[in-house]
């Protein structure tokens, strides 16, 4: 019983680990989509992308990117934030804030 125990709190811990992991990468993925959508001012793409590809509710305001994950009674929960800033009159992008939010 002992070891039964141990192997499924192992297994567990596992899985738990690896969907963070997944959903990490999942973000950073979307964040550096989001920077290159701002920079190509190609933002109408991005959004149907989005919208087509994850289950993430998001929200941009000027250059920040803001997602949010449904929870199961409806709400939204905040879990990722990309801040950009423009420098030398919009030619560039500088990323000011890149917050996983837990």
């Amino acid at each position: 019983i002992i070891i039964l125990t141990t192997s499924m709190i192992q297994k567990n811990n596992h899985n738990k680990i690896y969907a963070e992991y997944t959903e990490k990468l999942e973000l950073e993925r979307i964040g550096a989509e989001f920077c290159s959508a701002v920079k190509n001012d190609n933002l109408m793409y991005f959004k149907l992308k989005i919208e087509e590809e994850t289950s993430y509710k998001y929200e941009i305001v000027d250059t920040t990117l803001t997602l949010s994950r449904v929870l199961e009674d409806e709400s939204l929960e905040k879990v990722f934030i990309v801040e950009l800033t423009s420098v030398n009159d919009g030619a560039n992008y500088e990323i000011t804030k890149w917050e996983f939010v837990r």
